[in-house]
Parts: C-alpha cells; structure tokens; sequence
C-alpha cells in the first residue's frame, strides 16, 4: 500500500510494478530489462517514460517533482527499506516488528518475485540462527513466525520442538509435530526426517 501526505494512493498496473522495482533500488537499465525483458531499446526507453510519468501522476499530483525526481524515490519511506536494514545489523526483535508479508505480493515480475522469496528466506534464516542462543522462551517467539513464514522449513521445525520438549511443553511440541507431518504430507507427500521425529523420541 502506499500513502501520500496521510492519504492512502492507489497505483495499480505498470505503474504498481515500477514502484515494486524502484523500492528494490534498481535504476532505470535494470527494471527496462525486468519490464521489457524481450523489447528493443528504443521501445524501453520509450515505455519507460510512459511509466514513470503515469506513476509521478499518483505521487506528484500538483505536478512538482519530490518523490521521483529522477530514477529513484526520494523523501520516501518503505517498510521494505526498514526490513533490509533490520536483516544487515541481524536484529530478529526489529525483524519481526517490521515485516508485514511478502513483499509486493500483487506484482507478477520475475525480478520481484525473486526479491520475494529471497526477503523470506533472509528472515526465516535469521530468526532460526537468532533462537539457538536465545533463551527458550524467546527462541519460541523467533521460531513461531519463521514457520508462519515456511511451514515446511524442518530445521526451524525441529529447533522449535526441541525448545518446547526442553521448556516442559511436550504436549504442544507433539501438537506441532502432527501439524508440520501433515503439512508436508499433503504438500510434498513426504514424511518428517528422522532427526524432527527423534526430538520427541520417535
């Protein structure tokens, strides 16, 4: 979603897909080539213009240019922005504060998609490093939205079992047990390996 001055503005379309792109910091060379990847030249540049026009159409209304002067957005915050830098200084408590889903999830773009998934696995993976040292309360409070996230991931599966096993939550670790089994049956018709079941003595 995007707001302008307090106001919520609406971008659907090429223009929605720019915006995507133009918060993953690429220039106009690289999201010509993620748009139009089978266009001449001449036809991106020209697309190009057509884009950003239409979209300083939503962001700049009275005709000024502030946000998009240029390639880049400017005077902008994104919460894709503040996950980024939350994920490089490693901070899980920040991490888990700022991430709202999957990134753009409405735009159809390869190069977005892959941003996507990529943004995912930078937060699943950080939340499962973060809670080997944590505490076992805390570790279950990294643990339980890294599997929101991907709930087949069997390595934070196994780490969250293993702290409620060791918290004297047995119950509620065999509850989830039988969640992820059956997920990943109906998913990937495969069972649990044999190190998830051997947490709980399996």
């Amino acid at each position: 979603s995007v707001t302008l001055l307090g106001e919520r503005a609406e971008v659907h379309g090429r223009p929605r897909d720019l915006l995507a792109l133009l918060l993953l910091r690429m220039g106009r060379r690289e999201i010509g080539a993620a748009l139009w990847p089978e266009a001449s030249a001449g036809k991106v540049r020209n697309n190009l213009g057509v884009q950003y026009s239409l979209l300083r159409r939503v962001l700049e209304p009275w005709g000024i240019r502030r946000y998009l002067p240029d390639d880049a957005l400017v005077h902008a915050r994104a919460d894709v922005w503040r996950l980024e830098e939350a994920l490089h200084a490693r901070d899980a408590e920040h991490v888990i504060a700022v991430y709202r889903g999957p990134f753009a999830p409405q735009v159809d773009v390869p190069a977005v998609a892959d941003a996507r998934t990529r943004l995912e696995r930078a937060v699943v993976d950080l939340l499962v490093e973060s809670s080997a040292t944590a505490p076992p309360e805390r570790a279950v409070h990294y643990l339980r939205p890294a599997l929101e996230i991907d709930p087949l991931d069997e390595e934070a599966v196994q780490a969250l079992l293993r702290r409620l096993v060791a918290s004297g939550r047995a119950s509620e670790a065999e509850q989830r047990y039988r969640r992820f089994e059956a997920d990943l049956r109906r998913e990937l018709g495969a069972e649990p390996r044999a190190e998830t079941r051997a947490v709980l003595g399996r």
